[in-house]
C-alpha cells in the first residue's frame, strides 16, 4: 500500500513522468503540427490556385472568411484531440491494469492522490501545450501568408476554450474507464462505451418510442447531443466556425457556455475518478471490470441499448411489431452473452449472471408488452370536448395546413413514466405569434377529426401506415384546455377521408381562419411594415425559370392599398369557386425586417423557401378583379395566367402501373385551350387551397418564344387519376382475421370511414406476449440445463 506521506515533491515527479512518456510529447506535437499549422498551409494554398484574384477585393473577401472560418472551427484538429484524449488517459493509467505495475507503485513512499495528480498532469502537459503552439503558428501561416485580418483574438480565444474544455472532458472519460476496468483492451472497449453510451440509448429509447407511440409529437434533437462527449467537441466547434457571419448564433449560449458546462462536468468526473483510484483495490488489476459491483448494472444497461438497436433494425427490414421483438430478443441475448464472455475472458462463460439476466428479461418484456398494448391508452385518449377553448391541426400533406406556425413556437419538456407514457411532450410558449383557433364550429372540426385519428390509434398500431398504403397522412393536433395546459397528439390517417376533407373545408373556409390564418390576413395585419412586393403570373414563379420574372411595387402606399383591396376580395371565395379555380397569379411581400437579414440574398427568387415569419407569398384569383386592375395599372405590362404569350404545345408525361413513360404531345388550338384552364405551375403547391386537388403528373407548357413552363393539372381533369380512383373504389378490409388492423372501409366514391379494435383484443399483440413468453421459457430452460451439467462437472 501507499504511505500516508511522501518524500518525494511533487515537481520532481511529474519531470519524471513526463520524461517516461515521451513518446507521447512527440506524437502530440506531430499530430497537431500536422493538423494545424500544415493544414491551414495547404489550405490556403488551395484557395490561392483557386480562388484568388488581386483585382477583385470580393474574392479576397471571401477567401479571408473561409479563411478565418478554417481558424475558427479546426475539424481536423477535434479528430487529433479526441484521438490524444483516449490515448493518454488510457496510457497515464494503463499501469493499473498489471498486477506487478500496481505493487509497484503501491510500494513506493507516495500517496495515490499524488500519483493520480501526477499522470493526470502529465497527460495534460503532453497535449494542451503542442495544441497551443499548433495555435500559434497556424496564426503565424495566416500572417506570412497575408491574411492577419482573418485572425480576431476574441473569437480565436473562444475557439480554443472551446477545444480545451472538450478535449477535458473525453480525457476524463477516458480516465474513467482506465480506472473501472482491470485490462487494458477492456478499458478501451468501455472508454468508447462510456464516450457514446448514453447518446445512443437515448436516441435507442427514442425510436422505440416513436415505433410503439406513433402519437406523440417528436421533439428536435438537441440536448441528447451533449451526451457524448466527442459529438458535444464537434458541435462546439461546428458554431465557432459560424461566429464571424452576420448571421452568426448567440456565441454566450453556442458555444461559451456549453464550454463552460463541459469544464464543469470534467471537473466532477476528475473527482469521481480520484475517489475511485483511492478506494480500487490493487488486486483486481487483470479482471476485466475493477469494481464488481458495477458488472450487473452496466451489463443490464449495455444488453438493452444494444437489444433495442437490434430490434430496430429488423423493424426497419420489415416494418413489423413482431420482427422488431424478434430482433430485441436475438439482440439482447447475443449482448449477454458476449458481455459475460468478456467480463470473465472465458468463452464458457456464456450464462454466468442467468438468473438475473431472466428477471431482467421478464421485466423488460411485460414493459414492452403494456406498451405495445398501450395500456395507459396514451396514444387514443383525447380531453373532454367541454375542457377546450382553442385548436389547431397541422398536417403533412396540403390536404389541412392551419396552425402549423405555432410549431416554432411550442418548446419541450420531460415527463417519465414506466408504463409507455412518452418521455418528451411539447407545451406552449408563453409567447404565441399566432393564437390557436377558438371559434366553436373550429374546434368542433378539429375535434371530429382528432375522434378519428384516436380511435384508430385503439387497434393496432404496428400497421396503420401499411394498411393505408401512400394515401395515409399525419396530423398533429393541439388542444388548449381551460387550465391553460396545451394537449398534443399526432394521428395517421387516410388523407383522401370524406370527413377529414370536409372537416378541412369547414375550417379553411371560416371566418376565423380566413380572418386570421391566411396568407393575406397575416400581411394585412403588417402591411404598415411591409415594403417589398413582387407580382407575377405562371411563367415568371415556374422553378424552371432562372430570369427571375415578376413586376416590383416599391411604393408602400400603394403596396398597402393593394393589400387591403385583396384582403376584402378574398373573404368572399367560396368552397366552390375555390374548388374548379386556381389562381391566376402569385404576390409576395416581405417585410423590411426581412429585407434587412436577408440583405445580398435574392428574397425575389420565386424558388426561394418562403416558411418564415415576415414573408409572405399570397394567391391572386381571376375573381379578384379590383386587385387585377391594381396590378394591371401599377406593375406595368403584367398580365395574369400565361401571360400574352401563346401556348405553343402541351406536353403530358405520365407513367403506366409497371413504370414505363408515356409521352403525349398537343398542339390543337382546341386541346391546348382546353388544358389551359386546368393547368398551373408547379410552384402553386404551396398557395394553392388544399380543396383544389392536383394529381402531380408532369405537364410542360412550351410558349411561342420558347420559354417552358413545369406545371399540373386539377385532378378533376386527370384521366390517370379517375382511373386510380375507380380502381380503389369499393376497397374494404374485412375482420376476418379477428378485426386487427386498421382498415378502411370504401364505398363509391372512395374511403369514407375508418374501423378499428381494442388494442387488448390484437392477436398480432397475443402474438408478441406468446413469442416473448416462449423465449423467456427456452432462455431459463437452457441457463438451467448447462447449470446443472457445469455442476455435475
Amino acid at each position: 500500500m501507499t504511505r500516508e506521506s511522501s518524500s518525494f515533491k511533487f515537481h520532481t515527479l511529474l519531470a519524471n513522468c513526463c520524461r517516461r512518456q515521451a513518446a507521447l510529447f512527440t506524437l502530440s506535437l506531430v499530430s497537431m503540427l500536422a493538423v494545424l499549422p500544415i493544414s491551414m498551409m495547404l489550405t490556403i494554398q488551395s484557395f490561392l490556385r483557386y480562388m484568388w484574384d488581386n483585382n477583385d477585393p470580393d474574392t479576397r473577401k471571401n477567401v479571408v472568411e473561409s479563411i478565418r472560418g478554417v481558424l475558427m472551427a479546426q475539424e481536423l484538429a477535434d479528430v487529433a484531440l479526441m484521438a490524444l484524449a483516449v490515448v493518454a488517459g488510457i496510457a497515464m493509467f494503463r499501469y493499473l491494469h498489471s498486477r506487478s505495475q500496481t505493487d509497484f507503485f503501491g510500494a513506493l513512499p507516495i500517496r495515490r492522490g499524488q500519483i493520480f495528480a501526477v499522470r493526470v498532469s502529465t497527460g495534460l502537459l503532453a497535449v494542451i501545450p503542442a495544441y497551443l503552439l499548433g495555435v500559434a503558428l497556424t496564426c503565424g501561416v495566416c500572417a506570412a501568408y497575408g491574411f492577419v485580418d482573418a485572425i480576431d483574438g476574441t473569437l480565436l480565444a473562444y475557439s480554443i476554450l472551446a477545444h480545451i474544455a472538450g478535449f477535458l472532458l473525453i480525457y476524463a472519460v477516458s480516465i474513467l474507464a482506465a480506472i473501472l476496468c482491470g485490462h487494458t483492451l477492456v478499458a478501451l472497449l468501455v472508454c468508447g462505451w462510456l464516450q457514446f453510451g448514453l447518446f445512443f440509448g437515448f436516441t435507442a429509447v427514442r425510436s422505440l418510442l416513436d415505433i410503439l407511440y406513433p402519437a406523440r409529437i417528436i421533439a428536435q434533437p438537441d440536448g441528447e447531443l451533449w451526451l457524448s462527449p466527442p459529438i458535444a467537441l464537434f458541435r462546439m466547434t461546428t458554431v465557432l466556425s459560424e461566429l464571424w457571419t452576420d448571421e452568426a448564433p448567440d456565441y454566450l449560449t453556442q458555444s461559451v457556455l456549453p464550454a463552460l458546462g463541459c469544464l464543469v462536468a470534467s471537473a466532477v468526473l476528475f473527482a469521481l475518478c480520484y475517489g475511485l483510484c483511492r478506494i480500487r483495490r490493487s488486486e483486481n488489476a487483470g479482471l476485466s471490470i475493477a469494481f464488481p459491483v458495477i458488472e450487473l448494472p452496466f451489463k443490464l444497461y449495455m444488453v438493452s441499448v444494444i437489444g433495442i438497436a437490434c430490434g430496430l433494425v429488423f423493424h426497419a427490414t420489415a416494418s413489423d411489431w413482431t420482427t422488431m421483438f424478434l430482433g430485441i430478443v436475438i439482440g439482447a441475448a447475443v449482448a449477454a452473452c458476449v458481455v459475460e464472455i468478456v467480463y470473465d475472458q472465458d468463452f464458457r462463460s456464456l450464462f454466468r449472471r442467468w438468473k438475473s439476466t431472466l428477471v431482467f428479461g421478464a421485466v423488460a418484456a411485460v414493459v414492452l408488452a403494456c406498451m405495445a398494448m398501450d395500456i395507459t391508452h396514451w396514444n387514443s385518449t383525447l380531453p373532454d370536448r367541454a375542457d377546450i377553448v382553442g385548436a389547431d391541426l397541422s398536417a403533412d400533406d396540403p390536404s389541412w395546413n392551419c396552425g402549423a406556425a405555432n410549431e416554432d413556437n411550442s418548446v419541450v419538456y420531460s415527463s417519465i413514466s414506466l408504463l409507455g407514457i412518452p418521455f418528451e411532450q411539447r407545451e406552449e410558449a408563453e409567447e404565441e405569434s399566432v393564437s390557436p383557433l377558438e371559434a366553436q364550429e373550429n374546434i368542433d372540426a378539429i375535434y371530429s377529426s382528432a375522434s378519428m385519428g384516436a380511435r384508430a390509434m385503439q387497434g393496432d398500431r404496428s400497421t396503420i401506415m401499411e394498411q393505408g398504403g401512400e394515401g395515409v397522412c399525419g396530423y398533429q393536433v393541439a388542444f388548449k384546455l381551460k387550465n391553460g395546459k396545451t394537449f398534443r397528439r399526432q394521428y395517421y390517417l387516410p388523407g383522401d377521408t370524406d370527413e377529414i376533407a370536409e372537416n378541412s373545408a369547414k375550417v379553411r373556409f371560416s371566418q376565423e381562419y380566413l380572418d386570421t390564418r391566411t396568407a393575406i390576413a397575416q400581411a394585412e395585419k403588417r402591411k404598415n411594415q411591409i415594403t417589398f412586393l413582387k407580382v407575377g403570373n405562371y411563367a415568371d414563379v415556374d422553378d424552371s425559370n432562372s430570369t427571375m420574372g415578376g413586376k416590383k411595387i416599391s411604393n408602400q402606399s400603394t403596396i398597402i392599398d393593394i393589400l387591403e383591396t385583396l384582403k376584402e376580395e378574398y373573404l368572399s371565395i367560396t368552397q366552390d369557386y375555390a374548388e374548379a379555380h386556381a389562381p391566376v397569379a402569385m404576390l409576395r411581400v416581405a417585410t423590411q425586417d426581412v429585407l434587412d437579414q436577408w440583405e445580398g440574398i435574392d428574397i425575389d427568387y420565386w424558388g426561394y423557401i418562403t416558411d418564415m415569419d415576415g414573408l409572405y407569398d399570397i394567391p391572386v384569383y381571376e375573381c379578384e378583379t379590383k386587385t387585377l386592375a391594381q396590378l394591371r395599372l401599377y406593375a406595368k405590362g403584367f398580365v395574369p395566367g400565361f401571360g400574352d404569350q401563346k401556348i405553343a404545345s402541351v406536353v403530358s408525361t405520365v407513367y403506366d402501373d409497371d413504370g414505363t413513360e408515356q409521352e403525349t404531345v398537343y398542339t390543337d388550338p382546341e386541346e391546348i385551350a382546353e388544358w389551359s384552364e386546368k393547368l398551373v405551375p408547379r410552384s402553386f403547391d404551396s398557395i394553392l387551397d388544399p380543396v383544389y386537388s392536383l394529381d402531380y403528373e408532369n405537364y410542360v407548357v412550351m410558349l411561342a418564344d420558347g420559354t417552358s413552363i413545369q406545371c399540373t393539372a386539377h385532378q378533376e381533369f386527370s384521366t390517370k387519376s379517375e382511373d386510380s380512383t375507380a380502381a380503389n373504389s369499393g376497397i374494404e378490409q374485412t375482420a376476418s382475421d379477428g378485426g386487427t388492423a386498421v382498415g378502411i372501409i370504401g364505398g363509391a366514391d372512395g374511403p369514407t370511414a375508418v374501423f378499428v379494435t381494442t388494442s387488448f383484443g390484437s392477436p398480432k399483440a397475443i402474438v408478441t406476449i406468446v413469442l416473448l413468453a416462449v423465449g423467456i421459457v427456452a432462455a431459463v430452460l437452457a441457463a438451467w440445463l448447462i447449470h446443472r451439467r457445469r455442476k455435475r462437472q
